[in-house]
């Protein structure tokens, strides 16, 4: 029989298995590319991927989504192949990835040797979108209008959504706190427990001290209150944070931009290397995320959140994730998370993107 707790071991990674598993993966996800290349023509790349029907067998309305996705994906039908066909590109491909039989993902390439078509690409959306080019320059310049693409009563259902999720947060960052603070004064611990809570096996067996073990499971408890504002719920097609883009995020899906060339300003962009960037998403989970170390630090969710959107990262290590130390910075109320979530589900004034394209 487990050792009590070695069972609270076991019912942690249980936890923590359902939150990489199903907090954080929509029914749908796309996605938009823009590539200018030295020439300053335009490819833009769009993308859709579906989740497997059978991924939700309780909940017809996620099933429904995607198949209605699927169906018009694969015919060409969908939203993002009719505005690409829109604005007459000079080649048109689409490539379809099948697994177990069903259609997975929909990739589509549209080439335009006039790069202003991206001006229109997004029509519909409270966008406002410029290209320019003087001499070997370029810009880009998108302008967000007010709110995003929700109704009315969209916008209040997410409004009553995020009170919910911040008292949520709140308790967790509380936890997360309470067991910091327990290994200021145990420091011989801090390994062990840390790599509990990251669902690491480190091979120790011995019962952890009652307050010890109490404290974890407290600290997993509440990652699992977080978790139920995050994942698909019975019912619905879309998650929280979907609904939250909706409600407040002016761009219609994520987007990236590749140039050729050499980036002279980025307002409002995320560099991910050199030429690449990306428009920072306005929702629930991407301002919780970019919050994550304010009041509470090292934070663990952020972690798991890290590596679900990057599959491919290694597993965490105990070392790396506590080589910034340990800190309390305050202990925030319902309120107060709240209100720093609604101050992040604003988008930026200006997205502005000036790049040198090469010579020769």
């Amino acid at each position: 029989m487990l050792s009590t707790g070695r069972r609270a071991a076991a019912a942690s990674a249980v936890a923590l298995a359902l939150l990489l598993a199903a907090c954080f993966e929509p029914p749908v996800r796309e996605a938009v590319e823009l590539v200018f290349d030295a020439r300053g023509a335009l490819t833009v790349l769009a993308t859709t991927r579906l989740q497997s029907e059978e991924s939700y067998p309780r909940n017809p309305r996620a099933r429904e989504r995607v198949a209605e996705v699927r169906d018009a994906a694969r015919c060409g039908e969908d939203a993002l192949t009719r505005q690409l066909e829109l604005l007459a590109p000079s080649s048109l491909t689409r490539a379809l990835a099948y697994r177990d039989g069903a259609l997975r993902e929909v990739r589509r390439t549209a080439s335009y040797a006039d790069a202003r078509a991206v001006e229109r690409l997004f029509e519909g959306a409270p966008l406002s979108v410029g290209l320019t080019r003087s001499g070997g320059e370029m810009q880009l310049e998108i302008l967000p209008g007010r709110g995003g693409r929700a109704t009315a009563s969209e916008r209040r259902e997410a409004a009553s959504a995020i009170s919910g999720f911040s008292e949520a947060a709140a308790r967790y960052l509380s936890a997360l706190a309470d067991l910091w603070d327990y290994l200021d004064g145990n420091p011989h611990r801090e390994r062990v427990v840390v790599a509990g809570i990251l669902d690491l096996r480190t091979g120790e067996e011995e019962e952890p001290p009652e307050r010890e073990r109490a404290l974890g499971e407290a600290v997993v408890e509440a990652m699992g209150q977080v978790h139920e504002f995050l994942q698909l719920s019975e019912g619905r097609g879309e998650s929280l944070d979907e609904l939250s883009r909706k409600a407040y995020d002016p761009f219609p899906v994520p987007l990236s931009v590749e140039v050729a060339g050499t980036v002279a300003e980025a307002t409002g962009f995320l560099r991910e290397g050199t030429g690449k960037l990306r428009v920072p998403p306005v929702s629930l989970w991407g301002t919780l995320s970019s919050l994550s170390n304010r009041w509470v630090r090292p934070d663990p969710l952020a972690e798991f959140v890290r590596r679900d959107e990057d599959p491919s990262l290694p597993e965490p290590d105990v070392d790396a994730f506590l080589a910034s130390g340990r800190q309390v910075v305050a202990r925030p109320t319902a309120a107060e998370v709240r209100e720093a979530i609604e101050a992040g589900l604003v988008p930026a004034p200006v997205y502005r993107l000036r790049w040198t394209l090469p010579r020769g």
